[in-house]
């Protein structure tokens, strides 16, 4: 597994093979690190290293095997858990539906308990592709008043597909201070969705022209995240690289805030070379 993961990142193997190789293998791993590890480099394969334009199918692929395998297992079982949160991120509209019924307890699968945890993480996914709103969020939280509780309603809310809410967002974690830093975090995690890429586009300047204010003004530890989470690192674009490299050149950053853009920007390089090999394969 380790070879073929460095061999997509080092784009030596398509993004989509490593993604076969995935779907092909995972059943036959029962250690939940070693289920989750290799969903969330599949996840990775698809949203940076592979054909966009091969996005949309692959993605449905992996759901539907996730779908599959999730009725299959052991019920109660911690891969069980796994399959649905896989499961979970789907984008098309009838995948969506029955994490929608799932969600709303009127559909049901063998052994899978819908807890606090999962009800987060299917409504975090419903609101990210505006299946789920403000007044379901409040209702969520209104069921589970913790500190995870809040910390979960921030980034449903911040995963909402609008224009507003994304404003609200920023607005909660650059343009003020207010929030604990665990409420920040939760904001920042959701903010950037592949799925929302160009919603979030004019945040490029945004971020930039923020990032020697926050450094100046935020504790060191959260002007790290700031400037880990928010970097657009979900536009895979020669641009994004460029731009990074004129504020390097331009702006002279202290050397952690260069250290954490310089690491950013090498991840869109090598995505960027991971993608070209995937569209070399697919057009072969």
């Amino acid at each position: 597994w380790s070879a073929a993961w460095d061999m997509t990142r080092d784009a030596e193997m398509p993004a989509r093979d490593y993604v076969r190789l995935v779907l092909s293998g995972i059943e036959a791993e029962s250690d939940i690190g070693v289920v989750q590890s290799l969903f969330a480099k599949a996840s990775l394969a698809l949203s940076s290293y592979g054909d966009p334009a091969n996005r949309k199918a692959a993605l449905r692929t992996v759901t539907d095997r996730a779908y599959t395998l999730m009725q299959q297992a052991e019920p109660g079982s911690d891969v069980q858990l796994v399959y649905a949160q896989v499961f979970a991120t789907a984008e098309d509209d009838d995948q969506l539906d029955h994490v929608r019924a799932l969600y709303d307890e009127q559909e049901s699968v063998t052994g899978l308990v819908l807890d606090t945890e999962l009800r987060w993480h299917f409504l975090i996914e419903l609101a990210a592709h505006g299946r789920a709103d403000s007044a379901d969020i409040d209702a969520a939280l209104e069921r589970d008043r913790t500190a995870t509780g809040e910390k979960r309603a921030a980034s449903a809310r911040a995963a909402l597909p609008t224009e507003q809410a994304k404003a609200a967002a920023w607005a909660a974690v650059a343009d003020s201070d207010v929030l604990s830093n665990h409420m920040q975090l939760a904001t920042m995690r959701t903010f950037w969705m592949s799925e929302q890429a160009d919603l979030c586009r004019p945040y490029v300047e945004r971020y930039f022209d923020a990032l020697a204010e926050i450094w100046r003004t935020r504790s060191n530890e959260i002007a790290q995240t700031f400037t880990e989470l928010l970097f657009p690192s979900v536009l895979i674009e020669q641009e994004i690289v460029d731009r990074t490299d004129r504020y390097l050149t331009e702006q002279n950053p202290q050397p952690a805030l260069r250290r954490s853009l310089v690491e950013s920007r090498d991840t869109i390089a090598r995505a960027l070379r991971a993608r070209a090999c995937d569209m070399e394969a697919g057009s072969s």
